[in-house]
C-alpha cells in the first residue's frame, strides 16, 4: 500500500468502509473504521502519517458544540428545564402515564 498515493489509499478506505457502513450498527462501525485505520497507518510513511494527523487534528478543531447549533430560544428553553428540574419542579413518569393514558393506543 506504500506505493499508492495517501489520497488514492484515503478514498479506497472510504469506498470500502462507506459499503460497509449500512451492513454493520453504528458502534460496530466506529470500531470497525478504528480497526480499519489501525490497520493501514502501518503502511504509509512518515509524511504521510504527518498528512492524516493533520487533517484528523483539523477535524477535532471544526467539531462545533451542539449548542451552539441550537437557536437562542431552544437554548433557553432547555435553560428553564434544567432549573426546574433542580428546584424539584418534576412529575413522575406513573403520574403522567396515568393522566394520559386514555390516549395510549391499545
Amino acid at each position: 500500500m506504500s506505493g499508492y498515493p495517501l489520497c488514492t489509499c484515503v478514498l479506497t478506505l472510504i469506498q470500502y468502509l462507506s459499503l460497509n457502513f449500512v451492513q454493520i450498527g453504528f458502534m460496530d462501525a466506529a470500531k470497525s473504521l478504528d480497526m480499519e485505520i489501525a490497520l493501514y497507518l502501518p503502511h504509509l510513511n512518515l509524511k504521510q502519517k504527518k498528512t492524516v494527523l493533520t487533517v484528523v487534528k483539523t477535524f477535532m478543531e471544526e467539531q462545533n458544540d451542539w449548542w451552539d447549533e441550537v437557536g437562542e430560544e431552544q437554548q433557553k428553553a432547555i435553560d428553564n428545564a434544567l432549573a426546574e428540574m433542580k428546584a424539584g419542579k418534576l412529575t413522575p413518569h406513573e403520574d403522567v402515564m396515568k393522566k394520559y393514558t386514555k390516549w395510549k393506543k391499545k
